[in-house]
């Protein structure tokens, strides 16, 4: 059923910018994430140092450039200079009017280029106030109501305010009420505010102590819109202003949240937003760590280290954050002209129809996509590039059944590296163009394909000409042709260069969905690519790979698997070609000539020697597993296996609850515990079994329920409680996927 997708933002501070080495190379790696949105404080403190002198200059460029990458921008106002904090604790009122003059200044200056103005910052975040004395919610209502009406002066009726809320369940007063009394505030102050999208900062298993699948808030926020005796919130929208996971800890964890909590919250979104668009954005929290060590995990929220590198969790976020259905592929050029990206709604929503060509003897110069509904009623993109010169105009059409598969072009060399061609094979057989071999016409320079995509739309850079030019794809929906285990192959070739093995993610049932080559008169590097069970997403190294300059990228079906390849070797891997159970195959990638050889089985990885060239290769063959899913009547099965719970706490907090299945002594745990705690047992009858936990937002307390009774409560239970059900109970028990499944070699 149709649901209003919702676009993705990440957070930026302007530390991280200047660190990055700029707004450019910053939403480099926020396109790379596939976020169409950048939230960022335009802090009083940047803008008005000194009370009545402004500065702009850092915000005209980053303003500048997100609008050139097409990023949508979500404007913070907060973080007053010191010079008005301590107008603050003086005089109030005068501190209303200097705070009124900064908005009304960014709105002024920046107009219609920012999308969602957020005035102030969580106002109920009693740990950290930029104020002091903290104001009282009447008084933060004052402050919103001050810029409000000086964003209204100024954007008029297209204007609509944001404010955010911290959703931690040990708030002072509990988050719902704070958001409703500052909003009653709000309502007696300006009746005709236009404050009207709250955001919710919410994240489950680090500031909110719950676990990842908690979006509690989200659903107290709906039934406070759809209150029809209070009403209070009723003309309103919802944004996720924050969530994230910090990698204090592991790494590794931080990739396990995202694959874990963000698919729920996409549920959730995907029924609340099913008639209207209740929800309007998402905003992760944050792209780079600041590395700042109280709290302790505050600084690793990044999805980049304090370096700017990729975190293990990157590629899981990114395809998190594209709509159910579509993932984005690669691109190929040059950082020349400005970014672009068909509309996410209609790439999610409709089939491709038609693709507008414009060209000529040398470079593709434009591209426009057309998307049809089932209705047949079409729906058109923007026009990227095309503004250069005399054109060629050809369209590609597409039957309802037909879609792109296979992509091949070229980007130039030399002074204007350059879209110079490209040519498109669909599902049917079909190539276009029809009348010659390829779109635009030069073919000095760097060749790319890639092969086995379900072509939806477009993203890059344009200007004039296409500088850049990256692919959406549909993901496969088929059923996963899933490996647990491998052997090595024979391997062809000779003793040069040193051992080089993949490594396939054997932890879980894990599936290999693509190969990148990379080729000259060679065979020059190789890199796999697998996605296991949980959906967590794998990428191996590149082996060898100095050389070369054209890729060849070979993706495979979930029920999809590499049964022959073949090559040809000379001094070094000359070719290889790849044939599936699909009777699909790549033709030969690579150099010609060369001793020939074929290595039959099903492929999940490459194992060899390399130095600069790849000096010997082998692969690594498969061992297929059934997986048989358990349904509910067996889970709830095993969770009546648990014959014993030992609880630890003090008198803040539970520290540690351990479960223990009948016959054994192996323990499923969570938490630490610490040497100074209590300790409880509990030893469940034959008969008994365990159906409810009950507990308070920060854990200070717990109560296990049983089918016979009850047991605590253990440490103390606050006021805002949370149960978990039987059906909750087993995502808790079945940490890893594997669990939820049996597996049986084929």
């Amino acid at each position: 059923m149709f649901s209003f997708p919702v676009p993705w933002s990440v957070n930026l501070h302007k530390a991280d910018i200047e660190k990055l080495g700029g707004p450019d190379k910053a939403f480099s790696k926020v396109v790379a994430l596939g976020a169409s949105m950048v939230r960022t404080d335009f802090g009083w403190s940047d803008i008005e140092p000194e009370e009545g002198k402004f500065s702009f200059d850092f915000f005209d460029k980053y303003v500048h450039e997100a609008n050139r990458n097409q990023l949508s921008l979500i404007c913070i106002l907060s973080g007053p200079p010191s010079w008005a904090k301590k107008i603050w604790r003086e005089n109030k009122t005068k501190f209303l009017e200097k705070y009124a003059i900064y908005c009304r200044k960014v709105a002024e200056r920046y107009a219609e280029k920012i999308t969602y103005f957020q005035i102030w910052n969580e106002p109920n975040n009693w740990i950290v106030s930029p104020l002091s004395p903290r104001p009282s919610n009447s008084e933060f209502a004052k402050i919103i109501i001050a810029g409000d009406k000086e964003l209204r002066n100024v954007l008029g009726k297209s204007y609509m305010g944001a404010i955010n809320i911290m959703c931690n369940n040990d708030i002072i007063g509990g988050w719902v009420h704070n958001l409703k009394d500052i909003y009653k505030h709000m309502g007696k102050q300006d009746r005709n505010h236009n404050v009207k999208i709250i955001g919710i900062d919410h994240y489950p298993s680090t500031w909110t102590n719950t676990l990842p699948l908690d979006w509690s808030p989200l659903d107290s926020l709906i039934e406070l819109i759809d209150d029809n005796v209070d009403r209070l919130f009723s003309v309103c929208q919802i944004a996720i202003m924050e969530t994230g996971y910090s990698t204090w800890g592991l790494f590794r964890d931080q990739d396990r949240w995202v694959n874990t909590a963000l698919p729920i919250l996409k549920d959730k979104i995907s029924r609340y937003n099913r008639y209207e668009k209740r929800i309007l954005f998402c905003n992760w929290y944050e792209l780079l760590d600041s590395g700042e060590n109280f709290p302790p995990f505050e600084g690793y929220f990044g999805i980049l280290d304090p370096n700017g590198y990729a975190k293990p969790a990157f590629g899981s976020l990114a395809y998190q954050i594209l709509p159910r259905g579509i993932e984005r592929l690669r691109s190929f050029g040059t950082p020349g002209g400005n970014g672009f990206s068909d509309s996410i709604d209609f790439m999610s929503t409709y089939n491709l129809k038609e693709i507008k060509i414009t060209d000529d003897n040398n470079n593709v110069h434009g591209i426009e996509c057309t998307w049809q509904n089932r209705k047949g009623k079409r729906y058109y993109g923007t026009k990227h590039g095309g503004r250069k010169g005399s054109q060629n105009k050809e369209i590609v059409k597409l039957e309802d059944d037909e879609y792109i598969c296979k992509i091949e072009g070229t980007i130039g060399r030399g002074w204007q590296p350059l879209l110079n061609r490209i040519r498109f094979t669909t599902n049917k057989g079909k190539v276009f163009p029809t009348g010659k071999k390829y779109y635009g016409g030069a073919s000095d320079g760097s060749n790319f394909t890639i092969d086995g995509l379900k072509l939806v739309g477009f993203y890059g850079r344009s200007d004039y000409s296409i500088d850049n030019i990256g692919f959406y794809s549909r993901i496969d929906n088929s059923k996963f042709l899933y490996f647990m285990d491998y052997v090595k192959s024979n391997g062809h070739g000779r003793d040069g260069g040193n051992e080089f093995s993949d490594t396939p993610p054997t932890a879980l049932p894990f599936h290999l969905k693509e190969i990148e080559l990379k080729y000259g008169n060679d065979l020059n590097g190789i890199r796999c690519k697998w996605i296991d069970q949980s959906g967590t997403q794998h990428e191996g190294r590149q082996h060898s790979g100095r050389w070369g300059d054209h890729y060849y990228i070979f993706l495979l079906d979930n029920d999809e698997v590499i049964t022959n390849v073949e090559g040809s070797f000379g001094k070094y891997l000359q070719s290889l070609k790849l044939e599936t159970n699909k009777n699909r195959n790549s033709g030969r990638i690579g150099g010609e000539g060369g001793a020939k050889f074929a290595i039959k089985g099903d492929t999940v990885g490459f194992f060899g020697r390399a130095g600069d060239l790849i000096d010997k290769i082998g692969i690594l063959e498969g061992k297929p597993v059934k997986i048989q899913y358990k349904e509910h009547d067996a889970l709830m099965k095993y969770i009546k296996e648990i014959q014993k719970i030992i609880i630890t706490y003090d008198e803040e907090e539970v520290t540690s609850i351990k479960f223990y299945m009948k016959g054994t002594e192996e323990a499923l745990v969570y938490g630490t515990g610490k040497e100074v705690d209590t300790t409880a047992t509990i030893q469940l009858e034959e008969n008994e079994y365990v159906s409810k936990i009950e507990f308070d937002g920060s854990v200070t307390g717990i109560i296990i329920y049983s089918n016979l009774k009850k047991y605590g409560p253990y440490g103390h239970i606050g006021e805002t409680k949370m149960t978990l059900d039987s059906y909750i109970l087993i995502s808790l028990f079945f940490k890893k996927l594997k669990t939820l499944s049996t597996v049986h070699e084929m």
